[in-house]
């Protein structure tokens, strides 16, 4: 095991710990969708006044039901969400998973309060049990478990929260326990009212960190949701050093139960000057935003004189070409076609990577061998930019709220104007009869988050490609798999550090279905 592995290694800041999202490749989901009572469908008699889009802003608050209006129903979270408790958005109160699921011991009682949280390093094995087992961090993308690498060749992190009522239902449920979770995941029914954040925090230049460049521009932090933060591992080469860094909120994942949605609602929001829709071919890309100078993690000017495949669209590219052996290569490309491992020069018949636009593929064996591509305890060269962009465009009627949105912002100035920089990116939810909306389409993916895995095809189904309703132990032992840890379409159980066989406390009931709200449940 590689000395990342065996270090607790830390990252601090005022979010929570890292949680991978999606973390198998597409399979059929023939499972039910979680949906109890009818919902409504989203209609087009949901346009919003210009004047309640201003109450949303000035009055945050999340309804109870989105009565059909999902879409503003998503801006209505997130305006909630961000709004200034004392100095910090609601969310930076939250109590972290160090709280939530501790090393030893009880969990911690829900706190709120400004804090500078100190968010542990997630340890995953990837592949199968003793081949192996590699790092799965919260700067691996989920599924890929490659990181998402910004124009400036610095890693994107990940960090997860959860509301209060899902939070004390895994806490008197005593669900951190590794040995309660597995014994009960069948049952486990998060609370009608739970609600989960993945957040993804892009390094601000500031002209004070470690490969800062010379001369050097500090960026504009009042574009951004920011949290100051110290980050470890900071790069391949700082992973014992600590780093203090001014954290940028560049993407959010809003997940929801309610009671007339019990299967869950997925809003993702993005930061507007993330990247452009994929440019068709002989089409330029897109320009930037008005008011922003150049896209984040995005370079229209990519030059790939050797043809590596780092300026396509969404290819990952390791920073040490990848080799691998003439079984592994041959094994690989008789079950792939849409992209195949190219031939090694330097040694023919076996296989050189230097780009992929399917990292995903590589998350399981090839021939009884793992094929790591992002490695940086073996590979120290710079990270290479990653060529993100969107593959499947807003839609229509989503933008025309993000712009109306837009406009209150703006219009409100000040903070406001701040959150006229993010915009929503899509909405899925379930119909009552289980069919899975919007109807206009499904294949929705965060740039930020799912940046390898926007293949419409693949994500046909969106978040719920991977969330499904099919419940997947935790390992008696460390690492924890990436496989791990789903229970009722969640993986924040992915972050139990209570591996074993730590039995539910015999005072609790048999289920979770009994906990009404109190500790202990029942």
């Amino acid at each position: 095991m590689s000395r990342l592995s065996r270090r607790n290694a830390a990252f601090l800041v005022m979010a929570v710990a890292a949680l991978s999202g999606c973390h198998r490749e597409a399979e059929d989901d023939a499972s039910a969708s979680g949906t109890g009572a009818p919902a409504p469908v989203a209609t087009s008699t949901c346009t919003a006044t210009d004047e309640q889009v201003r109450q949303w802003i000035e009055k945050p608050a999340v309804p109870a039901e989105p009565d059909g209006c999902f879409y503003d129903f998503a801006w209505q979270q997130f305006l909630a969400l961000t709004r200034l408790q004392g100095s910090a958005p609601v969310l930076a109160t939250w109590p972290s998973d160090q709280a939530l699921f501790p090393a030893s011991g009880d969990a911690q009682p829900w706190q709120t309060g400004e804090h500078r949280m100190r968010a542990r390093q997630l340890r995953k094995g990837r592949g199968m049990p003793g081949l192996h087992p590699v790092d799965a961090d919260q700067v691996e993308e989920a599924a890929a478990l490659t990181p998402l690498v910004d124009q400036r060749g610095r890693w994107l992190h990940f960090s997860v929260l959860v509301n209060q009522d899902e939070y004390e239902y895994i806490r008197c449920c005593e669900l951190y326990r590794g040995g309660c979770y597995n014994q009960r995941m069948s049952g486990i029914d998060l609370p009608t009212t739970s609600l989960e954040l993945k957040l993804a925090w892009r390094v601000i230049e500031t002209c004070d960190l470690p490969d800062s460049p010379s001369p050097c521009t500090p960026e504009d932090a009042s574009r951004f949701l920011t949290a100051p933060g110290e980050v470890q591992p900071y790069s391949a080469k700082l992973q014992d050093t600590p780093v203090k860094a001014t954290l940028g909120l560049v993407g959010m994942h809003i997940v929801q139960k309610t009671p007339q949605n019990p299967g869950f609602l997925w809003a993702t929001f993005e930061h507007r000057d993330n990247a452009p829709d994929c440019p068709t071919a002989g089409s330029p890309a897109q320009p930037p935003p008005a008011s922003f100078a150049s896209w984040q993690l995005y370079n229209p000017a990519c030059q790939d004189p050797a043809g590596t495949g780092r300026c396509k669209g969404n290819w990952y590219c390791p920073p040490c070409p990848v080799a691998v052996s003439k079984d592994v290569r041959d094994a690989y490309n008789q079950k792939h076609t849409a992209w195949t491992i190219p031939e090694n020069p330097a040694d023919p018949g076996g296989g050189l990577i230097t780009c992929t636009p399917v990292p995903h593929t590589f998350n399981q064996p090839i021939a009884g061998v793992m094929v790591t591509l992002f490695d940086p305890d073996q590979c120290k060269a710079d990270s290479i930019p990653t060529q993100a962009c969107r593959e499947t465009a807003i839609a229509p009627e989503v933008s025309a709220l993000n712009e109306q949105v837009r406009q209150a912002l703006g219009q409100l100035g000040g903070r406001a104007a701040l959150l006229a920089n993010y915009e929503l990116a899509g909405v899925l939810w379930f119909a009552g009869d289980g069919t899975l909306e919007p109807a206009s389409g499904t294949a929705l993916a965060n740039t930020t988050m799912e940046t390898y895995l926007q293949d419409p095809q693949l994500m046909a189904k969106g978040c719920v490609t991977c969330h499904d309703t099919k419940a997947q132990p935790v390992p008696s032992t460390p690492p924890m798999q990436f496989d791990s840890g789903l229970a009722d379409r969640s993986m924040v159980f992915q972050q139990i550090r209570q591996l074993g066989d730590n039995a539910c406390n015999p005072s609790q009931p048999p289920s979770c279905g009994a906990w009404a709200g109190r500790c202990p449940a029942g």
